[in-house]
């Protein structure tokens, strides 16, 4: 059957579509089905803006006007398809209007969760209430809907602390350390830490939270705090809906878009855009392995993935998991990440300013952690140094330079510690075998990969992140 038959006349329920994923989708499905029946979106109000301000900026987007410019039809098809609905998933009652909820749950086919935090040491207490609690609150909307099923946007790395081949399968019972888990038990871990914080009303409430999250994520063998919560949101949905209600969906390091919207499209500050951002500034030495693999995947791959993972839900014909990755298919090393930074650099050096023109034409060099040249390295030596300084009464610690140049260092240290374990210490191969397989022969956009990294890099993903990200930096490319 057709994914395009599979879909016509369907509704179809979005959370965090004004996130890069959620954007991408919601302007797919309007793009390439107009014979849906409806889309719902959950909007947030934020301390700014209303709900319906927040919806109305989706039309003021970049790929919205370019969508709207290609396709005559678009717009008119927004207006009588696309329905926001003012909500937030992290409360009991998701929607905050009692009759859109009466609708939903009645209309309904398909619920498509892409709310996520995208800070991966985010603060535990909105990391729980958005992940965990969101996901509780999506099962009991299935439960009460007349018909809806539920896919689960995920990520690959719930995996957690291990190498190698990963294999398209729901979570055990034990954790990535090789320890028996419960789920159960461990939120009530978290909510006991965030009641105490609530109550010891701790100067610094959200760096405690973060700092708790890291640790307890390391303790059980994930990465971080968002791959935590994002596990433990996973065994949510197993333990409260029925194996035909539901599917997971596990991206792996999603980048800038093959074609759709727009090839090049990418929105934010993401994994390879920071490699890129500081190699542009003229640094030159990060922690990594030469050979781990870098699991890059464009957003318009992950989002045709998701609209061929709706239809096989619809159908009865989902398997539980799905990754969503190059690694199984067309590796991309982080010697060749290095490889294409360089040379592009090298032929836009002229852009750049004098000191930075000429460190670009210096290879950059992976190391081990803690080596000198590092930022880890650097900082801990000039504290070692501003502490030496302090017991001759030197007091260097109160220059301005030397604070600036310690707040630069601490920025760059915390950069190489959140990627360290993707670029140093783990590496991963995902299957992805169940992508492959979804059998809609009219959307093979699922099905696709990257065929030539060095072709994506320069012609996509380098021009993309120039024009849709780096706004704030000289233009180098």
């Amino acid at each position: 059957m057709k994914l395009c038959e599979i879909l016509e006349q369907k509704n179809i329920f979005i959370t965090g579509a004004a996130g890069f994923v959620g954007k991408v989708f919601l302007f797919q499905i309007l793009d390439q089905f107009p014979n849906i029946k409806s889309i719902y979106v959950l909007i947030r109000p934020s301390q700014k803006e209303s709900a319906k301000q927040r919806f109305a900026s989706l039309q003021q987007t970049a790929p919205f006007l370019y969508l709207a410019k290609k396709n005559s039809n678009f717009q008119k098809l927004w207006h009588q398809k696309v329905h926001y609905v003012e909500g937030d998933i992290s409360e009991k009652d998701i929607f905050f209007d009692s009759h859109q909820r009466q609708i939903l749950l009645e209309e309904t086919d398909v619920v498509v969760n892409c709310a996520a935090l995208i800070s991966f040491n985010a603060d535990l207490k909105k990391a729980y209430e958005t992940h965990i609690h969101g996901a509780k609150h999506l099962c009991n909307f299935i439960h009460q809907s007349r018909k809806a099923r539920l896919v689960h946007m995920s990520t690959a790395y719930v995996a957690g602390s291990r190498d190698g081949f990963v294999e398209e399968c729901l979570q055990g019972d034990i954790a990535p350390n090789g320890l028996p888990f419960n789920d159960e038990a461990e939120q009530k871990w978290i909510t006991e830490q965030i009641g105490l914080c609530d109550q010891h009303l701790l100067n610094d409430h959200e760096g405690n939270l973060k700092l708790i999250g890291m640790q307890r994520a390391k303790q059980w063998g994930w990465l971080n705090t968002y791959i935590y919560t994002k596990a433990l949101a996973e065994k949510v949905i197993q333990k409260n809906l029925q194996k035909e209600q539901f599917c997971v969906v596990r991206p792996a390091i999603i980048e800038s878009a093959l074609r759709f919207p727009m090839a090049g499209w990418n929105e934010g500050f993401n994994t390879t855009g920071i490699f890129l951002y500081l190699n542009q500034q003229g640094f030159r030495f990060f922690v990594a392995k030469p050979e781990n693999v870098v699991d890059i995947v464009p957003i318009d791959i992950v989002t045709s993935t998701l609209l061929a993972v709706c239809g096989a839900v619809l159908t009865q014909r989902h398997r539980p998991v799905y990754h969503i990755g190059t690694s199984d298919s067309t590796a991309l090393t982080i010697h060749e990440l290095k490889e294409y930074c360089y040379t592009w650099l090298k032929k836009n050096h002229k852009q750049l300013g004098f000191v930075q023109s000429l460190l670009v034409h210096v290879k950059p060099r992976l190391v081990k952690p803690a080596t000198l040249f590092t930022a880890t390295g650097m900082l801990l030596y000039l504290e070692k140094v501003l502490r030496w300084s302090d017991k001759i009464h030197l007091k260097l610690y109160r220059l301005n330079f030397i604070k600036a140049l310690r707040k630069k260092l601490s920025l760059l240290s915390m950069t190489e510690s959140t990627f360290q374990d993707f670029s140093y210490n783990y590496s991963y191969i995902f299957s992805n075998t169940n992508r492959m397989d979804l059998p809609y022969e009219d959307f093979n956009g699922h099905t696709e990969t990257v065929k030539d990294w060095q072709a994506y890099w320069f012609e996509k993903h380098l021009p993309g992140l120039n024009q849709w990200v780096f706004t704030h930096v000289p233009k180098i490319f």
